[in-house]
């Protein structure tokens, strides 16, 4: 068994298909404080407590044995356990079919037994793991990388052209090398005909470039950052046809970077990016309180939740509210956590925002709007919100 690197794509294999009853575990795995020691431990006493719970609702013993039959499994496979590096483990099970994923963070431990999985801890920016694509663009060179928040690799893409030479057949293209590699930024010398050749020569290389991504990224809809020197990413900016260009870039001539170095400017610059959707999304949020693009009453969230007009969702990290919802009409009732047909509304509210590709920010209690425990950004006025 191995872990499997957590990413939105799996996320949405957790929460969509199968309506069997998942069984979602949480563990420390934390080295320095004894947590990967304990972790097959807890893990042996959560699957006694799974048997129990199923046995008691009329599921005969031979079928539940099955059903945990993977957990145990994971219990005694010592390989899995000496191969655990992160701070923490999510377990799901469905049917028989196991997945784990290593977390960064400490998890608060945990089972949960329901209809659907419990993903919240998942949701903790943290957590956030998707992958993107570099494009690093000297004179020199033009390479695009397979990235994510742990690595970096590069692709093979076989239009784009390898560089400024290559892309427009020049025999010595000394002049421009010089201009694009410039460690003070675009300081163009010569005639006003030949700085416009120059330019012109940029925006020809820069177009092939983007057509030779255009058609590989239209397929993966993934984000798009640029490393290059500072002069360069206007010009990129120019020509670029593919919608999920992110607006700032690396700065400097990569080149003069290893891998490690590009990857950790290329993750400091797609934080900012993700950081500046949620701060967008909270203004858009104030600037629509009272008005009926809001929602902050439970009932109001869960029912708008699914009808798939949730935009975007601030949810409280660290709370549960457990209930019953009927959408069919629109009926709540809170419950206690040992109800065995009581969801955590939180994490349902959460699940049906997602399916509808809504956003989702799991955030302290005392950063969700109005102190509530979900707050919702609606994508159309519902005539029956509060």
């Amino acid at each position: 068994m191995e872990t499997i690197p957590y990413s939105s794509s799996f996320l949405r294999a957790l929460i969509t298909g199968s309506t069997d009853p998942c069984v979602s575990i949480y563990l420390s795995t934390k080295r320095d404080d004894g947590g990967l020691r304990r972790a097959p431990i807890h893990l042996k006493n959560y699957v006694t407590a799974i048997e129990s719970r199923w046995e008691e609702r009329g599921v005969r013993t031979s079928v539940v044995r099955e059903l945990v039959a993977p957990l145990r499994k994971l219990i005694d496979d010592e390989k899995f356990w000496q191969s655990q590096h992160r701070h923490g483990l999510a377990v799901f099970l469905r049917s028989t079919t196991l997945r784990c994923f290593g977390l960064r963070n400490s998890p608060r431990p945990g089972l949960w037994i329901g209809s659907r999985a419990y993903i919240l801890p998942l949701l903790a920016r943290e957590e956030n793991s998707d992958p993107y694509r570099l494009l690093a663009v000297s004179a020199n060179a033009a390479a695009v990388y397979d990235a994510n928040r742990d690595d970096l690799h590069p692709l093979s893409i076989d239009s784009l052209p390898i560089d400024l030479a290559d892309a427009l057949r020049l025999d010595q293209p000394t002049a421009l090398v010089q201009v694009m590699n410039s460690p003070v930024g675009a300081t163009f010398h010569g005639q006003g005909g030949e700085i416009d050749r120059r330019k012109s020569e940029l925006h020809d290389y820069f177009r092939m470039i983007d057509r030779a991504l255009h058609s590989y990224l239209a397929k993966i809809h993934l984000p798009l950052v640029f490393a290059g020197v500072d002069y360069l990413f206007p010009i990129y900016r120019e020509v670029n046809t593919y919608p999920m260009l992110v607006p700032d870039s690396v700065s400097g001539n990569p080149e003069h970077m290893g891998l490690v170095e590009l990857h950790r400017r290329a993750e400091a610059v797609l934080e900012g990016w993700r950081r500046s959707i949620l701060e967008r999304d909270l203004a858009d949020f104030e600037k629509s309180v009272g008005g009926p693009r809001t929602a902050d009453l439970l009932t109001d969230v869960l029912a708008a939740s699914h009808e798939g007009a949730v935009e975007c969702l601030f949810v409280a990290a660290g709370r549960s509210v457990w209930g019953r919802y009927e959408p069919e009409i629109d009926r709540l009732a809170l419950t206690y956590p040992d109800d065995p047909a009581s969801d955590d509304l939180l994490n349902l509210v959460a699940v049906q925002t997602l399916k509808h590709r809504g956003r989702v920010y799991l955030m302290a209690g005392t950063e969700v709007p109005h102190g509530v425990v979900a707050a919702a950004l609606l994508r159309y006025a519902r005539s029956t919100t509060s």
